[in-house]
């Protein structure tokens, strides 16, 4: 008998307080980081007043030990002690740091890449050749001008007869000594990290998309069918904006999509959501959305989380920053969670990495029950244990078949949104590093179970061509940050395979270069391209599938148009302006 997940949705609440404005949040960060870099200075100007007396005494410069250096050379003793002691707790703090500063000016970089990428291939080499040439040596001028500070007040920085320890501690040049020494190794290891980090290079080497070229398939007779159909941005009610385009999404609209929706799925073997089921990942979109999903569909889906259902807030908050760690964003994880459970049920399948088991999703879910209580209690401070929870049901696999030979094709869910509550971070996306390492091992699990697998996500990973330059420049900024990383790990499997992606509100298929990856994304199902309800669509995809990869035959397109003609009071009503297609 199916489990009910749907209390979890129900009882999850929401407020405001973990908000604030986005320069708010980063004038925060800049000064967190700063209170960081004296706290260093500080402690490393101890620890070279230390080493200079010690050296002094040595050498017999005349240095005479007061009761006052014994008292700072133990300062610097705690200092290490205490250190040692936090170590556990201090330093995923400042990892957690480093990371988002790290994110934050490199940014910028990727702005700029972006903008480089959406010139022609030829063209974009040269200039990126001629940024990058130029940044660094800019990069390397001011890190020699740091280091001159750094020995300009060295130099002052002796003991001479009858000095003391404590003459140095006091001495400004000390500090300052400590001060810029400290900034020119950060400076230095984020030009590192930009330049030679497998982070970044993965950043850098988008992958080129081949639009309609596909892998040669070894027949022509398909053996499964998926109606591909996403981001549905999905509101709490009839009066609800969307947060992109100001247009109302009315009940009647959402139940004759799902109805057309309905009739194309018949002779589908999966109906494959990739991500924005709602738009703001509210409880009372979710439950809309359960409440008008029809059973025989829902028997079918898969669904695949996108950056509106865990990133966006309510759209009178679109311009502040939201902290990760608290209650909201819990809620929407907590709210994703559960309808996926509520909806794949015992069809999908986990790798817990502790144990090295598979689970399906409902006994999973089920497990940590506690988990998902405690996170839907309403509480102004964090709650911990829902992100871990989160992050381990990932990647996920979905058998569906069975194929012509009994056997199943297994659909692999990753979770490819990174966490963000402003216009400029909130549509970013990326998989984990680890995630995209455990896929071999999941796979290698169902491997008794399916012959080939394919690919659903939110985020696209290969850059579309043509288009305006907007598009283009946003088509190279929100491609999957580390999508070179999830095509090479396809690729050397060897098989063909098929990767299915939503996200930009666009329709295209093609193949990634140099790959027998192929890439299909769908529009908008409710919204398209524009933002109204109902001038959405959705693809009906044949695929071929054996022991040797999967490979995509054909396609045809569904819509409302090609059912019936859907009345504007049945569509809802609002202005599309500016109606973004990032979603």
């Amino acid at each position: 008998m199916p489990k009910s997940f749907r209390a979890f949705i129900e009882h999850s609440d929401r407020s405001t307080s973990g908000y604030a404005a986005s320069w708010k949040r980063a004038v925060s960060i800049l000064t967190i980081v700063l209170a960081v870099i004296v706290w260093f200075a500080s402690a490393g100007a101890l620890i070279a007043s230390a080493l200079v007396a010690f050296g002094a005494a040595v050498l017999g410069s005349g240095h005479t030990w007061l009761w006052r250096d014994m008292m700072a050379v133990s300062l610097v003793a705690i200092l290490f002690v205490g250190a040692s002691v936090l170590a556990r707790d201090f330093t995923p703090v400042l990892i957690s740091m480093w990371t988002k500063l790290e994110d934050m000016l490199g940014r910028a970089l990727v702005i700029v890449h972006s903008g480089t990428c959406s010139f022609s291939t030829r063209n974009g080499q040269y200039l990126r050749k001629v940024i990058a040439f130029i940044a660094i040596s800019a990069v390397l001028f001011g890190e020699l001008v740091l280091l001159k500070w750094v020995f300009n007040h060295l130099s002052a920085m002796t003991l001479v007869d009858g000095d003391s320890l404590t003459s140095l501690v006091g001495n400004p040049h000390t500090f300052m000594f400590a001060l810029w020494l400290t900034i020119a190794c950060i400076v230095m290891t984020l030009l590192l990290r930009y330049t030679v980090s497998a982070k970044w290079q993965a950043i850098y080497s988008k992958p080129q998309f081949l639009e309609n070229e596909l892998p040669s398939p070894p027949a022509s007779v398909p053996n499964v069918r998926i109606l591909h159909a996403t981001d549905f941005h999905i509101t709490g009610n009839d009066l609800e904006p969307l947060t992109e385009g100001g247009a109302t999404f009315h009940l009647s609209a959402l139940t004759t999509i799902m109805g057309a929706i309905a009739h194309d799925a018949g002779n589908c073997d999966a109906v494959l959501v990739t991500g924005d089921i709602t738009d703001t990942g509210s409880a009372a979109a979710w439950c809309r959305f359960l409440d008008h999903c029809p059973a025989h569909v829902a028997k079918k889906m898969i669904l695949v989380p996108g950056n509106h259902d865990l990133n966006l807030q309510d759209r009178t908050l679109a311009s502040k920053a939201e902290q990760h760690d608290w209650a909201d964003r819990r809620a929407r994880q907590i709210n994703m969670m559960a309808a996926m459970a509520e909806i794949m049920q015992e069809r999908a399948f986990v790798l817990d990495r502790a144990s090295d088991r598979l689970f399906t999703l409902a006994r999973y879910v089920e497990r940590h029950q506690a988990t998902l209580d405690i996170g839907s209690v309403k509480a102004r401070k964090p709650t911990l244990g829902v992100d871990e929870l989160w992050k381990a049901l990932f990647p996920m696999v979905v058998p569906i078949g069975p194929m012509r030979d009994g056997r199943q094709l297994g659909v692999l869910v990753l979770d490819s949104i990174k966490p963000g509550s402003i216009g400029l971070t909130n549509a970013i996306g990326t998989v984990s590093p680890d995630v995209i390492d455990a896929c071999s091992a999941i796979m290698k699990k169902m491997n008794d179970r399916c012959d080939a697998f394919v690919v659903a996500l939110h985020h696209h990973v290969a850059m579309p061509a043509g288009g305006s330059l907007p598009d283009r420049i946003q088509n190279a900024g929100l491609v999957l940050e580390n999508a070179s990383l999830l095509i090479d790990m396809l690729a050397k499997r060897g098989d063909p395979t098929v990767v299915f992606h939503g996200h930009r509100h666009m329709t295209y298929t093609g193949v990634a270069a140099g790959s027998d990856v192929a890439i299909v994304a769908s529009p908008s199902a409710t919204i398209g391209r524009g933002g109204l309800p109902g001038t959405g669509s959705w693809r009906l995809l044949d695929l071929f599938c054996s022991e040797d990869g999967c490979w995509l035959l054909g396609h045809t397109e569904g819509s409302l148009k090609q059912r019936r003609t859907v009345s504007s009071c049945a569509l809802g009503t609002g202005s599309t302006e500016n109606a973004s297609t990032v979603s």
